[in-house]
């Protein structure tokens, strides 16, 4: 089973075709240039170098938040528009399940984060224990502080990932009972598409996919534009 997977959700654009949970090929790339100037291209290139086209795809897989509004409409609407052509699967991957998905075989609790920005981060806890993510925790947008309370409170190791290093001196290293808390290194802290098809792989296998013509980003919160909007 081919999978192509998207990932726009942050900075990072990343694409990757597996077959059979194995990597055929992947590009990420983190420089500034918009999604809509980037994303399509790097999906023609990548099935261009693996020799194959969409026709050739069995599912599709897209992060679907949270993070950027922009970011992610664009690389949705790219994944709907192929499952809906194509008329093959389309599944909906967390972001942070796919960050999450990046470390799966530390024994504990992951903790993925994205940059909600106001001392703020996108979270969720998952158990992975040499296994691919199982939620602990849904995800939700909570204050820095708050976030590392709660890891201080935790009974098991853990190991933090994702958009951390801007608020990493507030992040205890070990819990309150002596667990350590560690840091994923940067390469496995970014989104990467591979991850997102591995979930999506499982998934299928299980008999979850989402309808194209419904499937919609997580965004969790309002943009600020629409919070400004309510509040005049």
């Amino acid at each position: 089973m081919k999978i192509l997977a998207i990932d726009s959700s942050t900075t990072p654009a990343s694409v990757a075709v597996t077959e059979n949970n194995a990597p055929l090929g992947e590009f990420t790339i983190n420089i500034n240039r918009t999604h809509s100037e980037k994303l399509l291209p790097l999906v023609d290139q990548l099935l261009d170098e693996v020799g194959l086209k969409v026709t050739d795809i069995d599912a599709f897989a897209i992060s679907a938040g949270p993070g950027s509004f922009t970011g992610l409409r664009i690389g949705m609407s790219a994944a709907k528009l192929m499952a809906q052509v194509s008329k093959k699967p389309l599944i909906a991957v967390g972001t942070l399940e796919g960050l999450a998905a990046n470390v799966c075989a530390f024994e504990g609790y992951v903790c993925p984060m994205l940059d909600a920005r106001n001392n703020t981060v996108y979270t969720a806890l998952y158990n992975t224990s040499c296994s691919l993510p199982t939620e602990a925790e849904k995800p939700d947008a909570v204050s820095v502080d708050d976030l590392a309370n709660k890891l201080l409170n935790l009974d098991s190791p853990v190991i933090i990932t994702g958009e951390y290093g801007k608020y990493e001196s507030k992040f205890p290293k070990e819990t309150a009972s002596g667990k350590p808390i560690h840091r994923a290194p940067l390469f496995l802290s970014s989104q990467r598409a591979v991850a997102t098809a591995v979930v999506a792989y499982e998934l299928l296998l299980k008999g979850v996919a989402t309808d194209p013509n419904t499937v919609n980003p997580l965004y969790i919160r309002e943009s600020q534009a629409e919070q400004a909007r309510k509040a005049k």
